[in-house]
């Protein structure tokens, strides 16, 4: 009985010393404070705007598109970039990035 609780503790003792590695970053969760801090210039946070966007999550597409607009210097290099995220927004079915004015040009209420 001495021998297994002598065992017991120098394992244990061993797991406190033992220094796990840091494994890969999780994965980025959607906030919508997300887009408020990377209009402040929060690096972190656009990154991980863009990264969710890109992995075709609606409301990150639409908040980059946002943040881009808000944030835009050259409007010929900037507006692109807007267009591109809100279309992708509207076509996942995101109410706000669905613009009928721009559609109803070309003779369709939807973008396709």
């Amino acid at each position: 009985m001495r021998t297994r609780l002598f065992l017991l503790l120098a394992f244990a003792w061993n797991l406190h010393d033992v220094s796990f590695a840091a494994g890969p970053a999780d994965p980025p969760s959607y906030s919508a404070d997300l887009l408020k801090m990377a209009n402040e210039g929060d690096p972190v946070a656009l990154a991980n705007l863009q990264q969710l966007a890109e992995q075709g999550l609606p409301l990150a597409q639409y908040d980059l598109g946002q943040h881009h607009l808000q944030t835009i210097k050259n409007f010929d290099e900037g507006m692109p970039r807007v267009a591109f995220w809100m279309a992708k927004a509207a076509e996942q079915g995101v109410s706000k990035a669905q613009i009928p004015g721009l559609w109803a040009a070309s003779g369709s209420t939807r973008m396709e």
